[in-house]
């Protein structure tokens, strides 16, 4: 890691909840033990937020459940789903 050390302040890690914290907790120690201010975001899916989110494990995370959960409270489910994207020629304008 000593060559991102200048360049990373953080790492977004995909798919976290597929990895065991066991993992996380030792990632986070190597990261913090090389730069203390460095955030790490987790992908979270689904299963329990807070078994990947504490102080010696991710910062913070993405939290997919309660995104869909609130979604369909206000009528707007669906919303949560990734609808194919529009070339430029199909973009208005």
């Amino acid at each position: 890691m000593e060559e991102c050390k200048p360049l990373v302040d953080g790492w977004r890690l995909d798919v976290a909840h597929e990895v065991s914290p066991d993992f996380w907790r030792e990632f986070a120690a190597e990261c913090r033990a090389e730069r203390p201010d460095c955030v790490l975001l987790g992908e979270l899916i689904h299963g329990d937020y807070h078994r990947h989110v504490a102080p010696d494990l991710l910062d913070s995370g993405t939290n997919y459940q309660l995104s869909k959960a609130l979604f369909s409270r206000q009528g707007l489910a669906g919303c949560d789903q990734i609808g194919p994207s529009k070339t430029p020629r199909e973009v208005p304008g």
